[in-house]
């Protein structure tokens, strides 16, 4: 029997377990290095569909809405998050699905990219969690193949 299967599926468990366990923090950690929290109130009407845009004072940090928080503080008061999008430039938020030809006020709270971050920093933030978990799987299969080799003998 070949022992080669008996260390390579642990392996493999081992490396689930991380990475669903510690790739959520590593994210964290440096998202929050290369980013700060911006805070700002807009307002817009929307069309006759029901939807309407505004502009961030400057860019989201991500390339979506996640970790943005968008409140409906007029005409009334809820979580609209789930109605924007953010456009390409990363600056239009588009919302949709709201009441039509009406006044809305948001307070947006967003990640803004650090602007005293050196682009090679954010840039090495950005793989950072990446370069964590492909690390550690590379130890844990070193030493799978080195123990693989070990019982052969």
């Amino acid at each position: 029997m070949n022992p080669l299967p008996l260390i390579v599926y642990p392996i493999i468990a081992i490396m689930a377990v991380f990475v669903i366990g510690f790739f959520g923090d590593f994210y964290g950690a440096a998202l929050s290095q290369r980013s700060n929290p911006a805070t700002q109130t807009s307002a817009c009407t929307t069309d006759a569909g029901g939807g309407c845009s505004f502009a961030l004072n400057g860019e989201h940090a991500l390339p979506d809405l996640s970790g943005a928080l968008i409140d409906e503080t007029a005409p009334g008061s809820a979580d609209r998050t789930s109605l924007g999008t953010l456009g390409v430039d990363r600056q239009t938020v588009t919302m949709v699905g709201l009441a039509a030809l009406t006044g809305y006020t948001f307070d947006v709270a967003y990640l803004a990219p650090r602007t005293d971050l050196p682009p090679i920093i954010g840039g090495l933030l950005n793989v950072f969690p990446w370069a964590v978990i492909l690390g550690a799987f590379f130890l844990l299969l070193v030493v799978g193949v080195l123990l693989w080799t070990q019982m052969g003998r």
